[in-house]
């Protein structure tokens, strides 16, 4: 008789490899879970290997649950500022709420107006934190292009640093508020001809954000 575990417990299992080895090792571990069918609990503080190797993620901290779902559920739907900043690269905007325009709320930001969905579990806040993902954003070689597409949010600021990794290009934007955001896009896509100092516009269509908790405490 051959002993089957239903559950098997992998613990940092492949810390220790370098890249190219850790992405084949991720892709004999999932074809090994869909052949014996078993659960597989997977513990890792690597937050890209958490998305690639879970059909759901547990997302601890301090001790407590942050945020059970799919990969997509916490990179596209997360509930607080930190599962949001955990997951993934994100972009958050301390935001003043000042009204609902057309089923959005509208917030405002060192004083520039933008809108995003609404959440019933802000309904009363009064200060949120709106995130978007770098590649929600659109980045405009000049303000001089114009806003983009109607109606999406547009912020302004110079373009401090460009960077290619593999496939992926990143613009780091100062605003004028000090902060820096990133937008990304493919670089085969990349169409942006600024460089860096250079005044740059950036604009992303409003259901691109997700309005959340503005200080990153855990949602019990």
């Amino acid at each position: 008789m051959v002993y089957k575990p239903s559950i098997i417990l992998m613990d940092e299992p492949l810390g220790a490899l370098d890249k190219k080895l850790r992405d084949q090792m991720q892709l004999e571990i999932k074809q090994l879970h869909a052949e014996l069918r078993i659960t597989v609990l997977y513990v890792t503080h690597d937050q890209e290997e958490a998305m690639i190797m879970s059909d759901r993620i547990c997302l601890m901290r301090d001790g407590h649950i942050e945020q059970i779902g799919t990969p997509d559920e916490l990179y596209f739907q997360p509930r607080t500022r930190f599962a949001a900043e955990f997951l993934g690269e994100s972009n958050v905007l301390v935001c003043e709420v000042v009204g609902v325009e057309a089923s959005r709320v509208v917030v405002t930001t060192a004083g520039v107006r933008l809108r995003a969905p609404q959440d019933a579990r802000l309904r009363d806040a009064r200060r949120v934190a709106l995130m978007v993902r770098p590649e929600r954003l659109a980045i405009q070689d000049a303000p001089t292009a114009g806003p983009g597409p109607e109606p999406h949010n547009r912020l302004e600021g110079h373009l401090r640093q460009v960077i290619r990794v593999s496939g992926i290009t990143k613009y780091y934007v100062g605003l004028p508020s000090g902060q820096t955001i990133v937008a990304s896009t493919l670089t085969g896509d990349a169409k942006t001809v600024a460089t860096p100092g250079a005044r740059v516009g950036l604009t992303w269509p409003p259901d691109a954000g997700i309005l959340l908790p503005e200080t990153a405490t855990t949602e019990r």
